[in-house]
């Protein structure tokens, strides 16, 4: 009978020190709950605010995208209004001729025309585009139509003058609508500056688009952008 009574005091001793430490150890993590909540709420700030710092960082960066975008669209559309009185303060009166064919189906920088001799077309006539662009000149001339061969025909050199410099220049046809000419690295040539045709009355050919230099040349290779899309031109202009 002690046997029995002794056991179930050791039991119920063991069972009060099992609750007792279940109580202490919920008691723990409450008070370490409350006592790291400002520690947490803390980290969550700092996430936010690196959050928000990457965010606005990201915005900056769309910003700054958008405002170069925008000074160029500015620029051509400057560029375009320039042009646009360029045109017509120098436009002349001619032949309208349909463009009949082009590249791929006309060997590349040629322009075959709905304008021949019986038009009064003969060698040598100027082809303009929106009466002011200067494209090249009648190569050849049939009863009905006529071939012009572009400024930008490869190896083709044509006299030119650079606007703002006030510098003949000579033109090299590079093939696919692009054009070239060499100048002393001594010459400040600018990107945009306009270059015209060595005529009477002079028609715009292009703009400075890019200049190459090597250190080992003495010459600046001037790259020049034509002011239109020769693929989307419909009519051209003729003039003796």
């Amino acid at each position: 009978m002690k046997k029995n009574f002794r056991l179930l005091r050791i039991i119920l001793v063991g069972i009060f020190l099992l609750a007792l430490a279940w109580l202490v150890r919920e008691n723990w993590k409450s008070e370490s709950r409350e006592a790291g909540a400002p520690f947490f709420r803390m980290a969550g700030s700092f996430r936010n605010f690196f959050g928000l710092n990457e965010r606005s960082a990201e915005l900056e960066a769309q910003k700054e995208e958008l405002r170069i975008k925008l000074e160029s669209l500015e620029a051509r559309e400057s560029e375009f209004k320039d042009l646009e009185k360029f045109l017509v303060a120098e436009r002349p009166s001619g032949k309208i001729a349909l463009i009949l064919s082009q590249a791929p189906s006309s060997p590349y920088d040629t322009l075959l025309l709905s304008a021949g001799r019986e038009d009064g077309v003969t060698a040598g006539f100027k082809a303009l585009a929106y009466g002011g662009i200067f494209l090249g000149k009648v190569e050849e001339s049939g009863e009905r139509t006529s071939l012009v061969k572009l400024i930008s025909f490869p190896g083709l050199q044509s006299e030119a003058w650079l606007e703002r410099l006030a510098l003949n220049v000579t033109l090299e046809g590079q093939g696919g609508y692009n054009l070239r000419f060499f100048l002393p690295k001594s010459a400040v040539v600018q990107i945009g500056e306009r270059v015209l045709s060595n005529t009477r009355p002079s028609f715009i050919i292009g703009q400075v688009e890019r200049i190459n230099e090597k250190t080992s040349e003495p010459l600046a290779e001037i790259i020049l952008r034509l002011p239109l899309n020769i693929r989307n031109l419909r009519y051209v202009e003729l003039l003796p």
